[in-house]
């Protein structure tokens, strides 16, 4: 039945109407939520209540745009403070939400009032699922699911109706254990693949959530698919619409630096009037681009409170702080930096303090590369490298760098080549982080 919808949706642009019918203001409401301007956001909605109080879009609405809220005011937020600020928001949404559901789930709707109705039950899932109410999530996830299928059935063109179809379809295929099989008993089992294809539908067609459609793609495959690669296009429609959206941007810059494109990352941070990318992306770019003081007078100021960043992250910083000294000949800090660190993250740090010669050519070679400027020099670097006084770490190093060279200038064969090498000889260090290619 699924995939008979697909092709039928594809099969018939020429007969249906696509998705609900919403006037330029609601299009404008969800586009500066998206822009982070709530504040136009906020007026135009209130504008909206005020002609028409019993409208259910408006409540959608306005559900849509607190969640956005909820994102802004979490990532302003030190790690300590975080989820105590988002389960205050969560909860004050889930009791707003759950009263549109007590108003309207025993009226007569039309097709446009059931998806909204659809929509705002699927949000409650979300959020039940999230303080762990399993099973309120999921009878509320069935009886969204239930109303948003009624209407893909009779419309295959409704895209918007597919979002929420799309993310249980792909989680409650991800479920495992014991809330897996009681989702499955309550009829909530799932597709990972249909999932994806109704998001990427959503995303296509909606009127009112292509944005929220590719958002969710960019975390399925940036986080959950480990494919960062397929979610650059997503993050660059997001910020081409949304520019004033601190959260893709800084997110962008973040898997752009995994992947080793500094020079999208210059762009970014050269073009950033409006101070939207966060210190500790900045103090990540400056550290991996050559600018090693510039880094560390960021980090030592993030670093100065602890809980400011997710324990993960701050264990990471802290390692960067030690290499960037180590970049500028400042032993003595470097030294004094390492005994703060984590034991896992004291050995990866001595693979590069303890052969500090091919470390600092390797380090300028990542350097060189990312900015993907000087492709003369890098492969000559790649060519003429010898791997004298390298540990197999270091070697490793020098293997997944030049993979992930080949591999952003179009070059599989000789990335594939380089990425083998790189996994065989150091598997703990380059295996998971060669899975993306």
């Amino acid at each position: 039945m699924k995939n008979l919808i697909l092709i039928f949706f594809f099969a018939a642009n020429y007969v249906l109407p696509a998705s609900a019918n919403i006037s330029s203001s609601d299009k404008k409401i969800m586009d500066y939520a998206f822009n982070f301007e709530f504040d136009k956001a906020e007026k135009l909605l209130a504008q909206n209540f005020k002609d028409n109080p019993e409208s259910l879009k408006n409540h959608y609405l306005y559900i849509n745009t607190e969640i956005l809220k909820v994102i802004k005011e979490t990532d302003e937020q030190p790690f300590k403070n975080k989820k105590a600020v988002k389960d205050s928001l969560h909860h004050m949404l889930i009791n707003y939400a759950e009263k549109v559901v007590d108003k309207y789930e025993d009226k007569k709707l039309s097709t446009d009032e059931k998806y909204y109705l659809g929509s705002i039950y699927g949000f409650l899932g979300r959020m039940y699922g999230v303080e762990g109410s399993w099973m309120s999530a999921f009878s509320s996830g069935k009886a969204g699911k239930n109303m948003l299928e009624d209407i893909i059935e009779k419309d295959a063109q409704y895209a918007d109706a597919y979002l929420l179809l799309g993310i249980i379809n792909y989680y409650a295929d991800r479920l495992g254990g014991v809330v897996g099989f009681v989702a499955g008993v309550l009829g909530l089992s799932g597709d990972r693949e249909i999932g994806i294809q109704y998001l990427k539908l959503a995303e296509k067609k909606g009127k009112l959530t292509s944005s929220q459609a590719a958002m969710l793609l960019v975390e399925l495959y940036s986080r959950l698919e480990d494919n960062n690669l397929t979610a650059l296009p997503y993050f660059e429609k997001l910020l081409k619409r949304h520019p004033k959206n601190s959260h893709f941007i800084n997110w962008y810059c973040r898997e752009l630096m995994e992947l080793n494109k500094l020079d999208k990352v210059t762009e970014l941070i050269k073009n950033d009037s409006l101070n939207l990318i966060m210190p500790d992306v900045k103090a990540r770019y400056y550290g991996l681009a050559g600018e090693y003081e510039k880094s560390n007078k960021l980090l030592n100021d993030l670093l100065k409170k602890e809980g400011t960043l997710f324990p993960f992250m701050e264990d990471y910083y802290k390692s960067l702080r030690v290499i960037n000294y180590f970049m500028l000949g400042n032993s003595e800090e470097a030294e004094k930096y390492k005994k703060s660190l984590p034991d896992e993250h004291k050995k990866y740090v001595d693979y590069f303090l303890q052969s500090p010669e091919q470390a600092k050519k390797l380090i300028k070679f990542r350097e060189l590369a990312g900015f993907n400027k000087n492709k003369n020099e890098v492969e000559t670097f790649i060519k003429n490298y010898s791997e004298a006084g390298s540990n197999n770490y270091l070697k490793a190093y020098f293997n997944f760098t030049s993979a992930v060279y080949y591999f952003n200038n179009g070059k599989t064969k000789e990335a594939e080549t380089y990425f083998i090498k790189a996994k065989e000889i150091h598997t703990e260090g380059f295996l998971h982080s060669a899975a993306p290619y």
